[in-house]
């Protein structure tokens, strides 16, 4: 059984890696973003959001 902390933490990496695939294909991409970078991004989202326990150090090395 997980502890709450550990939930919370999966859940909150998958919500960030939504928000950035969001960013770069929602209703408001970000303007700012050139066509690699945006193929990056939403590559990296992807990866992440099919990583099983995605954690938030998997979100600070797919970034860094």
């Amino acid at each position: 059984m997980q502890s709450n902390s550990d939930w919370d933490e999966n859940y909150l990496a998958q919500h960030i890696a939504c928000l950035m695939l969001a960013r770069i294909d929602g209703k408001s991409p970000v303007p700012y973003l050139n066509d690699d970078a945006r193929d990056r991004g939403r590559s990296t989202a992807l990866k992440l959001l099919s990583t099983p326990e995605l954690s938030l150090f998997h979100i600070w090395k797919a970034l860094s």
